[in-house]
């Protein structure tokens, strides 16, 4: 762990809950109904989410292509750019739990309240021990799903109707990405973490594994959630499918 780690880690949180903040005054339009009204924190999360799921994703492709070593020893890959890049994403994540309850009763995003705790311990185990960094960063592909995941929770708002066909398009999209960007890598984290992870580190021998399979299966869950609705039911319900 690097020395600006909890720094970054500070100041993401911050500048992530600022621009939460700096919505309800910048010229953007607010989505019609509701979501301008009682429940204009959803909407102002959807784009800070959106923002920090772009933002990821350049830090986590630049990796990726940029350093080799990630793909051939993604055990003992370490870089400044990707530890600085797990300090970012931690405030994110300290960010969003703070927004999601101080708006949400805890019982209805209790896998999302997990997702995150898992999400945050593990990026500070990694970067302590400098180990299995690249196998994160191989599982953060999620980030570029992401994208299409905050977007379409967008979309809903802003009124586009499911069977238009920039929904139409926008949903195969996402259900293509979900298996490619987010189950295939989350699968190859669960394998690295079952199989290359030596006994000399206790917590992450016996720790990771249990924290990957629980992550697979939160987004299982959310795969069938995201098949139910725009998919399996014709008038499903237009809600944030991570708070059924």
């Amino acid at each position: 762990m690097f020395q600006w780690y909890v720094p970054i880690v500070v100041g993401s949180a911050a500048g992530y809950r600022c621009l939460n903040s700096a919505l309800d005054v910048l010229p953007i339009p607010a989505p019609p109904g509701k979501y301008s009204g009682k429940e204009r924190h959803r909407w102002r999360n959807a784009i800070t989410s959106l923002f920090n799921s772009a933002l990821m994703s350049v830090i986590v492709l630049y990796c990726l292509f940029s350093h080799p070593q990630i793909w051939t020893d993604p055990i003992g890959y370490y870089s400044v750019v990707a530890d600085a890049g797990f300090a970012v994403m931690s405030g994110y994540v300290l960010y969003d739990t703070y927004d999601i309850l101080m708006y949400t009763d805890l019982s209805k995003v209790f896998a999302v309240i997990t997702h995150h705790i898992i999400i945050a311990i593990s990026l500070f185990m990694l970067s302590y021990e400098t180990i299995g960094i690249g196998v994160l960063y191989i599982g953060l592909l999620t980030e570029v799903h992401a994208i299409f995941l905050h977007s379409r929770q967008l979309l809903i708002m802003y009124g586009i109707s499911k069977s238009s066909t920039l929904y139409s398009v926008h949903k195969s999209t996402n259900l293509v990405t979900f298996v490619v960007l987010r189950l295939v890598p989350l699968l190859f984290a669960l394998y690295c973490s079952c199989t290359m992870i030596s006994r000399n580190f206790f917590a992450l021998y016996y720790i990771l594994p249990c924290f990957t399979a629980v992550m697979c299966m939160i987004n299982f869950v959310l795969l069938w959630r995201l098949l139910r609705s725009d998919f399996l039911v014709t008038n499903g319900k237009d809600g944030n499918i991570l708070e059924d």
